[in-house]
């Protein structure tokens, strides 16, 4: 037959050990779970740090090459600048010497002419590629891996550590919480028995007071009834209808009325104190 008591020490003692593995089996799960979460966060974290330093690194060099370049080319248009302006320079002098006496005079000029315009405007385009290249950005732009990849993972490992801890903690409080519970009372012991220590004399004058009115009452309760007893057995037994003091008028149906010291020593006067010299009617 099985035993389907709660109420035991044997049961308590299985639901106790029960919740302590559960307990311990809940602390250890979140521990390992969250520490592989973790872990994983860690490894995400690393990787996207050589990620992140291989991106900058290779956008670090493209920026170095692109400056280079455009030094290179800035020496080099400084070179073509000189040579043009000697050149137009040349030119013009050129055009400057052609005599007006010529027939072909105003063909030669218009030529030279056209000639120093055309060193000019190379001129010119090369002072504008020279101050584009002064003036350009050459930072080069890389993708950065976004940090919720890995933080996510201490997120998560985080939380689940902590939510094991607290659930396993709350498990062990419930199975040590009849030891606390004594280990709390055994604290206010001390305190208690001081207490009643000192108030055990006030305890006990105070029950002495209310044990003497109690078995006052009790012996004036158990007088009185005996009185009570004593006058029904009075009425009783006189048969005569003669009233004594402790009966009323009421209960003489004839009318008369006496004492009990009076019967014996007036025996033919039924008058009594009480009728104030009233003549019997019979």
């Amino acid at each position: 037959m099985n035993n389907n008591e709660y109420l035991n020490e044997e049961k308590y003692n299985q639901a106790n050990k029960k919740l302590k593995k559960i307990s311990l089996i809940i602390l250890i799960s979140g521990l390992i779970i969250g520490g592989l979460l973790l872990i994983i966060g860690v490894i995400r974290q690393n990787n996207a740090k050589k990620a992140n330093q291989k991106a900058y690194n290779e956008a670090y060099e493209l920026s170095a090459q692109k400056y280079a370049s455009a030094e290179k080319r800035l020496k080099e248009i400084e070179t073509e600048k000189n040579e043009l302006s000697s050149q137009i320079n040349s030119k013009q002098q050129a055009c400057d010497s052609i005599s007006m006496q010529s027939p072909t005079w105003f063909v030669d000029t218009n030529a030279c002419t056209n000639e120093v315009m055309s060193l000019k405007t190379k001129l010119g385009e090369l002072e504008q590629e020279q101050f584009s290249l002064e003036h350009a950005d050459y930072t080069v732009y890389y993708s950065l891996v976004p940090p919720m990849k890995y933080k996510t993972f201490y997120f998560l490992g985080g939380g689940t550590t902590i939510v094991a801890v607290l659930v396993a903690g709350v498990l062990f409080f419930i199975t040590k919480r009849r030891e606390i519970r004594a280990f709390n009372i055994q604290q206010q012991m001390p305190v208690n028995q001081e207490a009643i220590t000192k108030m055990a004399p006030t305890i006990g004058n105070a029950a002495g007071i209310v044990g003497q009115d109690l078995a006052s009452g009790i012996s004036s309760g158990i007088q009185q009834g005996i009185n009570n007893v004593q006058a029904d057995n009075n009425v009783a037994s006189n048969s005569m209808g003669y009233a004594t003091p402790q009966n009323n008028v009421e209960n003489n149906p004839m009318g008369y009325t006496m004492s009990q010291n009076n019967i014996a020593s007036n025996p033919n006067d039924y008058t009594t104190p009480q009728n104030n010299g009233i003549d019997n009617q019979m």
